[in-house]
């Protein structure tokens, strides 16, 4: 079942918290809002919820049902937050210490059995009792027990000369305004049924989920029908762009470039199909025109400048350079980097070793550098590329690395030189890999989702 945002306080909140596990909605605060608003109708849904077993859910949300009951505390969730502590006894989150400190005496009894029971390996939860903020004499006991009373002691005795103190929970500045579905995580069956959304979003999203790969022929179809015909602009765009993949296609190609060729299309929409024709660009001129014209509009420059490296013609360089400095538009910007690995543009390196000290766009410097720094293919010069890149960079931490092998497994394929030939059959082929999708790890190693971070 799909469940557009402005159904979401419509539909009762055990449906809305499913959706979440399974990745069919975007946990922001517009679903938070549906669900923390009226805890009259909605808690009883939550405290089911949350205290079903649900180690078979697609995603966790354990972390916001903690959330939810430090907002609104009450002791049928008891059970719930046992649970959570029993699934890692020495490693305790800060939500659930809160929600524990906002039931208060309820939640006594059941971590003093849980402690006895856990033996030695519940020695953490004499801290989850010592700041209860609760005064009690077995507590003290076992506090007094401990070889880590000294330090338990003094907590235990500010914490229960106020009882019952606590500040309003905030809980709103942890969640976007807006999110959508982590389509990454919902297999693809279910994702067709996204297509035909009435949200917008949930179509945009759910071609891009399908944007670098090459589709059966019933997606292709879809794509297609899509592309010609869906009434958002944005829709189309995205629909053109991912048939790239099935240019092979006569249907595809016809389409694609007659979209191109229209001169009374939107300009953005036409954009967006150069982009799909991008192995055409040598055979139809209209390509190269339409980047071109995209180019000049400073709304979709970006989108044209990624048409320019997508077709791997060099003589789209010359549009480079001026949208590699601090003035430019970030989304331009981060094009424009990796158009000059893209186009190997030697006398552009310098500026890219620059970048490399740019939180904002460190990542793409250093892949569009392995891409296109002078040097060699083979194995040998590939390390040696690698050790240049660590330098140029202060360091490498685990996403820059995953970035340079990224560039530097692209540099081979478009050398031809890739271990699996079948990636180095076309040119245009590898850049693939020249996007992360919306919903990935952020490849800068923030642990975010690209479209939350060096993405937004």
């Amino acid at each position: 079942m799909i469940i557009t945002p402005d159904q979401y306080k419509s539909v009762s909140a055990y449906d809305l918290l499913t959706a979440a596990t399974d990745g069919r909605v975007g946990i922001d605060q517009r679903w938070l809002h549906a669900l923390v608003d009226e805890p009259e109708r909605t808690q009883p849904d939550i405290v089911r919820f949350a205290n079903e077993d649900r180690s078979n859910d697609r995603l966790s949300i354990g972390e916001d049902l903690l959330r939810i009951f430090c907002l609104h505390p009450t002791a049928e969730a008891i059970p719930f937050l046992l649970e959570e502590i029993k699934a890692d006894p020495a490693d305790i989150p800060e939500e659930l210490t809160e929600a524990l400190v906002r039931l208060g005496p309820p939640v006594v009894e059941p971590l003093l059995e849980l402690q006895k029971d856990l033996g030695k390996g519940g020695g953490d939860l004499l801290f989850e009792l010592a700041c209860l903020g609760v005064k009690d004499s077995r507590i003290e006991q076992r506090i007094d027990e401990s070889p880590e009373k000294d330090f338990l002691g003094p907590i235990y005795a500010e914490h229960s000369e106020r009882p019952g103190e606590t500040e309003p929970y905030e809980i709103w500045a942890r969640y976007p305004e807006e999110d959508e579905p982590d389509f990454n995580e919902i297999p693809a069956k279910e994702r067709m049924e996204f297509l035909d959304s009435p949200y917008v979003p949930h179509r945009i999203l759910a071609v891009d989920s399908w944007l670098h790969e090459e589709h059966a022929a019933g997606l292709r179809k879809k794509f297609l029908t899509m592309a010609k015909s869906d009434p958002e602009l944005e829709v189309r765009s995205v629909a053109w762009e991912a048939l790239r993949e099935d240019i092979g296609d006569d249907a595809v190609r016809e389409a694609v470039v007659k979209k191109v060729e229209d001169e009374s299309a939107d300009l953005d929409e036409r954009v967006s199909a150069a982009i799909g024709a991008s192995y055409l660009h040598y055979d139809v001129p209209a390509i190269r025109q339409a980047l071109e014209a995209g180019y000049d509009d400073p709304d979709i420059r970006a989108k044209a400048i990624e048409g320019m490296w997508r077709t791997l013609d060099p003589e789209f360089g010359e549009f480079i350079p001026d949208n590699l400095d601090e003035d430019a538009e970030p989304q331009v910007r981060t094009q424009a980097i990796i158009a000059v690995g893209m186009f190997r543009m030697a006398d552009q390196m310098p500026k890219l070793a620059e970048l490399m000290d740019n939180l904002d766009f460190r990542s793409e410097a250093i892949y569009a550098y392995a891409i296109g720094c002078p040097g060699d293919h083979n194995p040998a010069a590939l390390k040696k590329i690698k050790k240049e890149i660590e330098k140029l960079a202060g360091g490498l931490s685990e996403g820059d690395e995953a970035m340079v092998d990224r560039g530097l497994e692209l540099r081979a394929q478009l050398a031809g030189t890739a271990e699996e030939p079948e990636a180095a059959e076309t040119a245009a082929e590898p850049a693939k890999t020249a996007k992360v999708g919306r919903n990935d790890p952020c490849p800068c190693g923030s642990g975010k989702k690209y479209k939350k971070c060096c993405g937004a």
